[in-house]
């Protein structure tokens, strides 16, 4: 964008009003007509270009759909993870308890976000991607961020059933707007730019192009992402405690079933 601006601005205004006012004043001083002197204003050469210096340079369009991808592609694979154990969750209800089904559905996270993170920072160098600050920093960060994903997911199945990838697809939506994936933030306006301020991808899509095209370090984005996990996770804990008790816990519960002879 900047590229644009600046070039429309030296070549259109500045350049043109550069060769109109400076060689025509010279030519009509030195007394040749005005007419030949406007004739000779065209045919000259720019005298004024522009020279933009990054301070962030972005290698190739392939590094800059990078952090997009990385956060379409991690909160749509964990939405399917958590639609998937959801499913198992209530295939498992006779055997474990609600508590128990949390417990693993956390574990089965943290153990997900960091395999998933290391295929994904792999895949990133391998293909020639940039990275500014070493593969482990962005292996760290993508898992933090992919956890964080998972427990957001995660809540709004555990609150509303299957019907919660509703609100899951929505909030995609909306994350891919207001992080800065897709556009500038300083573009948005006041309510999306106040409503991506409380969505993970912000901080996600942020601390990636600090990692990866240089920046002033991810401390905190990071502490956002832990953040906003932390209430996940007990917003997740509190929608558990709430729900009732299913029938095939109550039924075993109330009928143990008999040891085999």
């Amino acid at each position: 964008m900047m590229g644009t601006v600046a070039s429309n601005v030296t070549v259109a205004m500045v350049n043109k009003q550069a060769i109109e006012l400076g060689a025509k004043s010279l030519l009509i001083q030195e007394k040749l007509p005005e007419q030949q002197a406007s004739s000779a204003v065209e045919s000259l050469s720019e005298r004024v270009t522009s020279d933009i210096d990054y301070s962030n340079r972005v290698n190739g369009m392939n590094n800059q759909m990078v952090p997009m991808m990385m956060v379409l592609a991690g909160y749509i694979g964990a939405m399917l993870l958590s639609l998937n154990l959801q499913q198992s969750s209530m295939m498992a209800a006779s055997q474990l308890n609600r508590w128990q089904q949390f417990a693993a559905r956390g574990i089965i996270n943290v153990v997900a976000s960091v395999v998933v993170s290391l295929i994904g920072t792999s895949l990133l160098v391998a293909l020639g991607g940039q990275t500014g600050q070493g593969f482990m920093a962005v292996w760290g960060f993508e898992a933090l961020f992919i956890l964080t994903f998972m427990f957001v997911s995660q809540f709004f199945l555990i609150l509303f059933g299957s019907a919660g990838m509703l609100f899951n697809i929505m909030t995609l939506s909306a994350q891919l707007v207001t992080s800065g994936a897709t556009m500038p933030r300083e573009l948005l306006s006041d309510f999306f730019n106040g409503l991506g301020k409380l969505l993970p991808a912000t901080y996600a899509v942020e601390g990636i192009m600090n990692l990866l095209f240089g920046g002033s370090g991810v401390g905190g984005q990071a502490l956002a992402l832990v953040l906003i996990m932390i209430v996940a996770i007990a917003a997740g804990a509190l929608a558990v405690s709430m729900h009732k008790v299913r029938a095939p816990e109550l039924q075993m519960q109330a009928n143990p079933s008999p040891t085999t002879r």
